[in-house]
């Protein structure tokens, strides 16, 4: 059912090269701190505001990975692992959501919103920019979990590092 939701979602936000992901920032829920005086009452649920703050980047993090993988297939065809990764970022969105929803965290417009992804002008280059940002996905998730200590949101961030670590790095690697 949460995936047929976040596809229902999908198909009623995406735009420009299919970038567009959940809402754009005109319709984006903002929550204010109780007291702009007291920063204890901020963030809410009992989170610190640096864990609050990490769940915030994870789904534009997954926009940017499918808006690239849909402008390589774009410009360079029909690429197999490139669909594969882009199957594996809705299961991301599914692992992903359910924190956004329980914290309160603001789903951040995507920066590719009604523009053009940069590609690069080989594959071989598109591929080697794919290992870099699996690089900085890795980075991200390992940051965040030196100090996130909320067993849900340690689980899915590790589930998701690993996955860059196991297999999307190793199919850019492959193809660069």
């Amino acid at each position: 059912m949460k995936t047929i939701i976040s596809i229902l979602l999908v198909s009623l936000t995406l735009g420009g090269v299919g970038c567009e992901r959940l809402g754009d920032s005109s319709k984006e829920t903002v929550i204010q701190p109780q007291s702009d005086n007291n920063q204890a009452d901020f963030p809410p649920f009992g989170l610190d505001r640096k864990t609050y703050d990490a769940i915030a980047p994870t789904i534009p993090n997954e926009n940017d990975r499918r808006a690239s993988c849909l402008a390589f297939i774009k410009k360079f065809g029909e690429i197999k692992s490139f669909r594969r990764i882009l199957r594996e970022t809705e299961k991301n969105y599914d692992l992903l959501m359910p924190l956004f929803e329980k914290y309160k965290v603001p789903v951040g417009a995507n920066k590719y919103h009604r523009k053009e992804v940069p590609v690069p002008k080989t594959l071989a280059e598109a591929c080697k920019m794919g290992v870099e940002n699996e690089k900085s996905t890795i980075e991200m998730y390992d940051k965040f979990l030196e100090f996130v200590k909320e067993d849900d949101i340690r689980r899915v961030f590790m589930q998701i590092r690993d996955k860059s670590k196991n297999a999307f790095l190793s199919v850019f690697e492959r193809c660069s």
